[in-house]
């Protein structure tokens, strides 16, 4: 039985990062090639009431100045 291998994988940091630093540390080398803020976004059912708040926290979350500093706690650094 043959065992086939990937070579390179590209994502975003954040993802990656997280999955290679928990599940498979020390395993992977990561080269970043800087291309601009990635966005993310989620799903929810029509007429949420709570949707508002919800993307009004996201926002003051993701757009404070320590954000990519508490993204790296868990990803380590990014590398930028």
């Amino acid at each position: 039985r043959s065992r086939k291998s990937i070579s390179a994988l590209a994502g975003d940091d954040l993802t990656m990062g997280y999955a290679i630093s928990r599940r498979h540390a020390g395993e992977f080398h990561m080269s970043f090639v800087p291309t601009g803020e990635v966005l993310f976004a989620f799903a929810s059912r029509p007429g949420l009431p709570s949707l508002d708040a919800i993307n009004s926290n996201l926002m003051q979350i993701t757009l404070s100045p320590d954000w990519h500093t508490r993204c790296e706690r868990w990803t380590g650094p990014s590398g930028f």
